[in-house]
């Protein structure tokens, strides 16, 4: 008898010509990931079916989701889904993002082209998934145990549906949590709940917001992920769907209507088919700052706005002009023009009102240009201090203006404007020093335009 395990029961041995393989009827049923196919008999005529079968363990059952493909139970531990397509043959929301990486990885790095299937598919994937969620909060459902690879994408003609293949399913005890969850412990860093909490998606009353919102940031990371194989902020790229998707994971979108708008303006396909913002040299007198040894970061030079519909702008440094401001009072840094502040003056102009404190800081950056020495870079990061004062000041009236702004009121558009046109213009010509502080900056600005996207009267 043959050994199963020997080379030449497969393909022959090395030194002999390889042995076709028998040819064999094809099999009736077939393994997938989520469950076991079998071709469903129809009359002649009807349209082609499938049923995908899961045997569960004791404990497991199944609580039927609304607005989702549902399995039935024709049996005790025995779940069925109909599938209208061969089940073999489907994708997964991680395995498209794969290709994608896969194709950007043969194209030698270049940017894939926005009319690729693949890319449009990605498009209407996530949109899909979105618009999906929408409806399950409306529901009082949260998306449950969800990750890149048990969405799964059904196209029919032009259509495309997301199916969460596991929603609905929960168990009782721990002897009967899902597989994957202990076979791929990294699924679960999807979600910030425990995977016990996490699968019981539903709600018998209203659903509480900081489920809604665990919920958003949770769909942030699994879109992060299919992209990215990873959901690792580390990686991404400096692109306005990159700010979405922060913007989201922080906590800072609460709503999956939000959400889906903002990508609708700044799609998942720019990954693939955009290049990241080009960052912009500073003109004089920042430039020799920016050319000196231990002087910030050029990427600092390079806030780029993301534009309302669509459209991408950037920081460019204007120079003096660009920002208006007061005289310093009597006693102000020009009454010392030729002399670097102190670390005690610097840090005590964050008690002081915001236009003096702007005087100040329009005098300290003019001098940063032209002074040497050593603790010019202490002065540097001391300079933050004053900066964050504005910046939590204006933090404070943007949430101000949002709570009562109304969508396509020109009013409310014009204040958004003001406030966006009075951060560009501080930012743009007081950079932070620290590269953390320009990151939260930024996020924030591209929270603020996105915000005026969706107020816009269309």
């Amino acid at each position: 008898m043959m050994n199963p395990n020997d080379d030449d029961f497969f393909a022959g041995t090395p030194a002999s010509k390889p042995i076709a393989p028998k040819t064999e009827a094809p099999p009736t049923e077939k393994n997938v990931a989520w469950g076991c196919v079998e071709r469903n008999c129809v009359p002649a005529g009807a349209s082609e079916s499938h049923s995908v079968t899961r045997i569960v363990v004791a404990g497991v059952d199944y609580n039927r989701p609304p607005g989702v493909r549902p399995w039935s139970k024709p049996s005790e531990q025995i779940f069925t889904l109909t599938w209208p397509t061969d089940p073999t043959k489907v994708q997964t929301l991680a395995c498209l993002g794969e290709g994608l990486r896969d194709a950007r990885a043969a194209a030698s790095a270049r940017l894939l082209a926005l009319k690729d299937p693949r890319v449009i598919l990605l498009d209407q994937a996530i949109d899909r998934f979105l618009q999906l969620l929408e409806e399950l909060h409306q529901q009082r459902w949260t998306i449950g145990l969800v990750h890149p690879s048990n969405l799964i994408l059904l196209q029919i003609g032009a259509d495309t549906q997301i199916v969460p293949v596991d929603l609905g399913f929960y168990w009782l005890g721990s002897f009967a949590e899902p597989g994957w969850l202990s076979g791929h412990p990294g699924q679960g860093s999807y979600w910030q709940e425990s995977a016990s909490e996490r699968q019981l998606a539903w709600s018998e009353t209203s659903l509480p917001s900081e489920k809604v919102a665990a919920d958003i940031q949770a769909v942030a990371r699994v879109v992060a992920g299919a992209i990215l194989g990873t959901p690792d902020e580390k990686q991404f790229s400096d692109l306005p769907f990159w700010d979405v998707i922060s913007e989201a994971m922080a906590g800072r979108i609460v709503k999956a209507s939000d959400l889906r708008a903002a990508l609708a303006q700044a799609p998942p396909s720019q990954h693939f088919c955009e290049r990241p913002r080009v960052v912009a040299e500073p003109v004089k007198p920042l430039q020799a700052l920016s050319n000196r040894s231990n002087a910030w970061p050029k990427a600092i030079a390079g806030l780029f706005l993301v534009a309302a519909l669509g459209v991408i702008g950037y920081f460019a440094f204007k120079g003096p002009q660009s920002l208006p401001l007061p005289t310093p009072p009597g006693g102000g840094p020009d009454s010392r023009a030729g002399e670097m502040p102190t670390e005690s003056e610097i840090a005590g102009w964050s008690l002081l009102p915001i236009d003096e404190m702007l005087a100040n800081l329009n005098s300290l950056y003019g001098k940063l240009a032209e002074h040497e020495g050593p603790n010019i870079d202490a002065i540097r990061r001391l300079a933050d201090g004053p900066r964050r004062k504005f910046f939590d000041d204006w933090k404070v009236r943007f949430q101000a203006v949002q709570t009562t702004a109304i969508p396509n009121h020109n009013p409310s558009v014009a204040q958004v404007k003001a406030l966006i046109n009075e951060y560009s213009d501080f930012i743009t010509k007081y950079p932070p020093f620290d590269p953390e502080l320009q990151k939260k900056e930024k996020q924030w600005y591209g929270f603020a335009t996105t915000f005026l996207g969706q107020l816009q009267p269309r």
